[in-house]
C-alpha cells in the first residue's frame, strides 16, 4: 500500500511539473456508442450501447496520451432463455398468484480500464487535432438481467437469481481508432470513431439452475462498435499567447 501512495504522488508531482512548464493538457470526456457483439458473446445477446467516460493526459509536444475509462454497457436483445426450467409446455410461466407472469430479459456489464496512444497531428492551426490511436486493458463483467415486471415469480428473485443470470467477467483488450478535435480557441471539443474490445471472461456462478449444471468454460467475447464523445478541457496545456483565434 506505501508503494502505492508513493507511485501516485510521483505521478501527481511530475504531472503539476509538466503543467507548469505548459506540457500537458488534460480533459475528461462523456461518450456514447452502439456495439456489436462477436466471438461467445454473440450466441448470448445482440446489439448493445454504451455510456462511458474518460480522464486522459496529453503532452502537448508529442501528443503521447494515457488515460483511465469506464464504461456501462446495457442492452434489451438476449438470446438465451436461462429461465427455460420454469417455463410450462406452452412456454409461459406461472407466477405465485397462478397468474401468467411477465417477464424480459436485458443486457448489463460495463468495462474498466487503462490505455495509452497517441493523435497524429496534420493541421498546424489545430495542433492537439488528428487521428487517435489508443490501446490497453482492463476488465470486462457481463451478465443476464432477469426482469420480473410484475414481481410475482419468487425463483428469480434474491440469491435464486444468480442462477439465472450468467454474471461472467475477466480480463479485457481495447482499442480506439478515431477523430479528436481540440479546438485552439477552446470553443469546441470533441471525439468519435470506432473501438473494439476482447474480454477473456468466464461464469462467476456456482450454479446454472435451467442447464442443472456448472459452466467453467473459457469465454472469448468481443464488442464491435462506433463512438462519439465530447471533450471538457481541465487544462489546456499550452500560454494563452500560443492560441490560434
Amino acid at each position: 500500500m506505501h508503494r502505492i501512495h508513493f507511485i501516485l504522488l510521483i505521478t501527481a508531482f511530475f504531472c503539476v511539473k509538466l503543467q507548469a512548464q505548459n506540457k500537458v493538457r488534460m480533459h475528461v470526456s462523456f461518450e456514447y456508442g452502439v456495439q456489436f457483439p462477436g466471438s461467445d458473446l454473440s450466441d448470448r445477446f445482440g446489439t448493445s450501447f454504451n455510456l462511458g467516460s474518460q480522464f486522459e493526459i496529453m503532452l502537448t509536444e508529442s501528443l503521447w496520451h494515457a488515460g483511465i475509462k469506464g464504461m456501462f454497457l446495457f442492452g434489451n436483445k438476449v438470446s438465451e432463455d436461462v429461465i427455460s426450467n420454469l417455463r410450462t409446455t406452452q412456454g409461459d410461466v406461472i407466477g405465485n398468484d397462478r397468474s401468467l407472469a411477465d417477464i424480459s430479459f436485458r443486457e448489463r456489464g460495463y468495462f474498466a480500464g487503462l490505455y495509452v496512444g497517441k493523435v497524429f497531428s496534420f493541421n498546424e492551426k489545430q495542433p492537439h487535432s488528428g487521428i487517435k490511436l489508443s490501446l490497453g486493458g482492463g476488465i470486462m463483467q457481463h451478465k443476464i438481467r432477469v426482469q420480473d415486471n410484475r414481481s410475482t415469480v419468487n425463483q428469480i428473485t434474491g440469491e435464486y437469481a444468480k442462477g439465472y443470470d450468467r454474471l461472467s467477467n475477466g480480463p479485457a483488450l481495447y482499442g480506439f481508432l478515431g477523430y479528436q478535435h481540440l479546438a485552439a480557441n477552446r470553443r469546441l471539443n470533441f471525439l468519435a470513431g470506432v473501438d473494439y474490445m476482447l474480454g477473456f471472461t468466464e461464469n462467476k456462478r456456482a450454479y446454472n439452475f435451467n442447464e442443472q449444471r456448472h459452466d467453467d468454460a473459457a469465454r472469448n467475447d468481443s464488442l464491435f462498435g462506433f463512438r462519439i464523445g465530447l471533450v471538457l478541457p481541465i487544462t489546456y496545456g499550452v500560454p494563452p499567447e500560443s492560441i490560434f483565434y
